[in-house]
């Protein structure tokens, strides 16, 4: 990875000038670097199978120039709640082209999205029948696809490892909800003829086996359906969860994790689909956001204080983990642009008043107050998890293609949090 004072995107002279112009702490977008990595994944599936789409995942990040930039690629929206809905719409996104997930929509929200013709991953029976009541209510007649969920696709990830219970979303397979599901479906809409099926199965994945096998469970599962059914898949969506080696390197001497290509994950799940036999071939959809989104964006800090801690100093710096909650994860490289000199074990801790408002040990030169630090691969789960703890969230600066720089979102004041209260007259 380059050093911040060699990455041609963010020089020191427009640094200082950002942080002048801004204010500190600061996130700045590079659109190259975002068009960049998406185009690098849509080119890849392209390669391995005719008929694809890749949706951005809202969630990662939903700032309105991110959505809008990916959209002028070409990119879908995934939504997972009510709100990303809103925000996918406010940036012209067409209904046919939302991906509505997420375990919780409510009945207002899937009024709309049945209305707009967006496709619905339904979660849960709960939601089958709500969408079935809004139907007979005069709604539009649903585009929905079940998602799916398997003990054995997500074996390497259960509760207690580092992925959480992804067998809690959508119906099972192995104790035949999914079967369930389906049947209930041919039931109350006999005249549905296709259905799609959605896997998410894991976050930060390194092992292609994982994918392929998750996308054999549910091939398998598609062709019984249509065998005994009748039902042909209209689309087979595996989500997101890439790992990407930028965001494995180890802290200390940031050498790269042995991450398999992009390409193999692509290529493996896109050959378990392609030769399986069905009536029509199915669409495969990927929901990348993390892989797409994380290089694009650096979060800018300057250092408040130096301390002597032994045989390492101790960095304050006008930041905290409340406004970048990702920062003691091992997804991040931290670098003084513009200072040179020997490195030095140096513990960043933010500004907070909080003892656990610590980023981490890193090796540094002999920075001073004032000199700034520069963060990387900020652009997953930054923004979106970023919270008002202590104060206000910064402003992002986007970076356009032309090198134009422009302000993406203000900084917030005191009147945009405490604004929403509501006096009790006293």
């Amino acid at each position: 990875m380059q050093s911040a004072s060699d990455n041609p995107q963010f020089n020191r002279q427009q640094i200082e000038k950002m942080l002048d112009e801004f204010g500190s702490p600061l996130f700045i977008v590079s659109e190259s670097d975002l068009l960049e990595r998406f185009r690098f994944f849509r080119d890849t599936l392209a390669r391995h199978y005719v008929h694809t789409a890749v949706a951005y995942s809202f969630k990662t990040n939903y700032l309105r120039r991110i959505c809008e930039s990916l959209k002028s690629e070409g990119a879908r929206a995934e939504v997972v709640s009510g709100f990303e809905y809103g925000i996918a719409r406010d940036a012209n996104y067409s209904g046919k082209d939302i991906i509505f997930n997420g375990p919780h929509k409510k009945e207002s929200e899937l009024r709309t999205a049945l209305a707009d013709g967006a496709t619905i991953n339904v979660d849960c029976m709960e939601e089958l029948e709500l969408i079935k009541s809004l139907v007979l209510s005069g709604v539009a007649p649903p585009h929905i696809g079940l998602r799916l969920s398997s003990a054995e696709g997500a074996s390497s990830v259960r509760f207690g490892g580092r992925g959480g219970l992804h067998e809690r979303f959508g119906f099972n397979i192995e104790n035949g909800d999914a079967l369930k599901a389906i049947m209930w479906i041919k039931e109350h809409w006999p005249h549905i003829k296709t259905i799609g099926y959605h896997m998410h199965v894991t976050a930060d994945e390194t092992n292609p086996a994982v994918f392929v096998r998750a996308a054999e469970i549910l091939v398998m599962f598609a062709r019984q359906i249509e065998r005994e059914v009748g039902y042909a898949p209209a689309y087979i969506d595996m989500g997101g969860g890439f790992a990407d080696a930028k965001l494995w390197e180890r802290k200390k001497g940031f050498v790269p994790a042995t991450i398999p290509p992009l390409e193999d994950f692509l290529k493996g799940v896109a050959s378990v689909v392609q030769g399986t036999r069905f009536s029509s071939p199915p669409v495969l959809i990927f929901e990348p956001g993390r892989f797409v989104v994380s290089r694009s964006t650096v979060h800018l800090m300057r250092v408040v204080s130096v301390k002597n801690m032994g045989t390492r100093k101790l960095l304050t710096v006008d930041s905290s983990l409340s406004v970048l909650p990702t920062g003691p994860t091992k997804r991040h490289k931290i670098s003084a642009p513009g200072v040179v000199g020997p490195l030095m074990k140096s513990i960043v801790v933010g500004a907070s008043c909080m003892a656990l408002d610590v980023w981490g040990v890193y090796g540094l030169p002999a920075v001073r107050a004032g000199d700034i630090l520069m963060v990387e691969n900020c652009g997953a789960y930054s923004l979106s998890r970023s919270s008002q703890f202590i104060t206000p969230r910064p402003a992002v600066v986007w970076k356009s293609i032309d090198g134009t720089i422009s302000l993406a979102r203000r900084a917030e004041t005191p009147e945009d949090i405490t604004g929403l209260d509501i006096s009790g007259g006293r």
